[in-house]
């Protein structure tokens, strides 16, 4: 598993005098930029965005128009390659050349007076941005005004939604567009539609993986019905050695819904009262209880073995927001979401959390929301509205969200106390150091 899919950025002329070179560590998934205000961290995030994402309608080829600068080039582990080269920085045309391991793309765009695009260039724009969605990765940015935008299909009702709660947003030019001239708005931050999309996603994995949990039941009652025409009579083991296993085996089921609780919500089992029975059952009745209860167990055992990896994933985002969360306390399910409360047991709407809370909030249920495919995910300012303690505890907490996935971070920041925490993962964007540390 690539940990690591950016490997190199450089930039040449940035705001027509910096230079920038970022190498990405191949083995470690987050990644710092550092840099005093007016390095560009910022539009470093919104250039790699714009570069790599295949989306259309967010003015991401127009960006690159405003932004000052003679040459971006990006280099992934995985063989995708984007170069971006004008002969000024402050033209407005530029050649943009795409190439994956499946074709290359190598146009020049807006040659036209009005900075529109020909009927040629907009054929290759169609062609790369089909190369870069057929890459094998999505790519997330998350702006300092906490609006996500991914090049992801599962992340579009989320962002769409978003744009149709957001009034300044609607008919308008594209965001990227408005970032690029300084139209910017830092007020906006909705958790009731990231709680949503989180549910949602949720929801899904647990069709599709109750899905595969009944395709094993089936293949269970199959083949039960064949060793009840084959070999009923013929057991492959001793009756008293199948009592015993199938008694181990309620416990162990037992013992995994203590230690997951989420599983009991998921998949219902009586535990207890088949091990009151087992227990209480006659010798001489032993046999028959166990040919009986064999499929039941060995279903329940399939529909348990296909929903685990989702209850992990979700109990470990409750208690990674709950470890956040001192004064409250978090739940999910299903039925209801998240559902917050006070210590008084009172209910909280999402939408009164504090600004902190909700920014912790968006940030772990993005990381969630990214385990789904292999991605880049880039977030501006971590930091904002979050404690010292927290800034301190986010970059880890980010980091076992998406253990066993596949996601790498850069993070552009200001905080020490991210910094501290990550020393050896900074790259400092300044004019006379700009090579990883």
């Amino acid at each position: 598993m690539i940990a690591s899919i950016l490997r190199e950025v450089r930039i040449k002329a940035l705001f027509g005098h910096l230079d920038y070179t970022i190498n990405f560590s191949e083995s470690e998934n987050v990644s710092l930029l550092y840099g005093e205000n007016g390095a560009g961290k910022t539009t470093v995030l919104r250039m790699i965005y714009a570069a790599l994402s295949p989306n259309n309608g967010e003015g991401l080829r127009s960006y690159f128009r405003f932004i000052s600068f003679r040459e971006l080039s990006i280099e992934t582990s995985i063989g995708t390659t984007v170069l971006i080269q004008k002969k000024k920085p402050s033209d407005s045309f530029y050649r943009y050349v795409v190439s994956t391991p499946i074709g290359t793309v190598d146009s020049v765009l807006f040659r036209k007076d009005d900075n529109s695009t020909s009927k040629v260039e907009e054929a290759d724009l169609d062609r790369a941005r089909d190369l870069l969605a057929n890459s094998g990765f999505d790519i997330h940015y998350l702006s300092d005004d906490r609006l996500l935008r991914s090049s992801s299909s599962y992340l579009a009702t989320t962002i769409q939604t978003e744009s149709e709660h957001r009034p300044d947003r609607r008919n308008k030019i594209p965001w990227l567009i408005e970032e690029a001239r300084g139209i910017t708005d830092r007020t906006w931050l909705n958790i009731d539609v990231t709680a949503s999309q989180v549910t949602d996603a949720f929801r899904r994995q647990l069709l599709e993986q109750g899905n595969q949990g009944q395709r094993r039941t089936n293949n269970i009652y199959l083949d039960m019905a064949n060793r009840l025409v084959s070999s009923w009579n013929t057991p492959s083991e001793s009756s008293d050695d199948a009592f015993v296993r199938m008694a181990l085996e309620i416990e162990t089921l037992e013992r995994e819904r203590d230690e997951l609780p989420l599983l009991k919500t998921l998949v219902s089992f009586p535990s207890r009262e088949f091990a009151e029975i087992l227990n209480n059952a006659p010798a001489d009745r032993r046999h028959d209880l166990v040919r009986i209860l064999r499929p039941y167990l060995d279903s329940t055992r399939a529909r348990t073995t296909a929903v685990t990896p989702l209850a992990r994933i979700l109990g470990l985002l409750v208690d990674e927001l709950s470890a956040f969360f001192k004064r409250k306390t978090l739940n999910f399910d299903f039925s209801d979401s998240f559902v917050v409360r006070s210590p008084q047991g009172e209910p909280i709407p999402l939408g009164m959390l504090s600004s902190g809370e909700k920014q912790i909030f968006l940030l772990l249920c993005s990381a969630i929301l990214s385990r789904r495919s292999p991605c880049i995910f880039l977030i501006d300012e971590p930091e904002l509205s979050l404690n010292v303690y927290w800034q301190r505890s986010l970059p880890r907490t980010l980091q076992r969200l998406v253990e066993g996935g596949n996601t790498q971070y850069v993070l552009a920041t200001h905080s020490l106390e991210i910094l501290t925490e990550f020393s050896e993962h900074i790259t400092s964007l300044s004019e006379s150091e700009n090579a990883a540390t």
